[in-house]
């Protein structure tokens, strides 16, 4: 289902393009917002999906890539932190995981400044293609189960 979701949102990103006035309206309104905002959260709860979601509301809202980044970070760095509980009660995390995450923070350091050059090397319509090409990939990848 959430597959299905994701590739609905790409297809009206790229209907965005043909008729850039009418999602204009639709990208600013705030119903559209709050309903990417509670699909964005029922994915991330139910598949951990939530990326797609994100970064295609955010590209209907015409942001620049380094604003996305930022802003989806913090967002689920948020998400994140609130899950822990719940993800602790579920045995899904478990001081395990949470003490290879710890040791896994050196290399999230350097993800954050290669990904911050890599950011920076590319072009935003580069960008906004990407995060349409990935959707599609995580759409389809959710539809096969795979």
């Amino acid at each position: 289902m959430i597959g299905v979701l994701i590739l609905v949102m790409v297809g009206l990103q790229l209907w965005r393009k043909f008729t850039p006035e009418f999602f204009k309206r639709f990208a600013d309104s705030t119903g559209f917002g709050w309903g990417a905002g509670g699909f964005a959260g029922v994915a991330t709860m139910v598949a951990n999906a939530a990326g797609p979601v994100f970064q295609l509301y955010f590209l209907c809202r015409r942001l620049p890539k380094m604003e996305m980044i930022g802003i989806g970070a913090r967002f689920f760095l948020v998400i994140n932190l609130i899950k822990l509980p719940l993800m602790g009660q579920l045995n899904f995390t478990t001081s395990e995981s949470l003490f290879l995450n710890l040791k896994l923070v050196p290399l999230i350091w350097l993800g954050i400044y290669l990904g911050k050059f890599l950011l920076k090397a590319i072009s935003q319509r580069v960008f906004e293609w990407m995060i349409v090409g990935f959707a599609v990939l995580a759409g389809v990848r959710l539809l096969i189960g795979g």
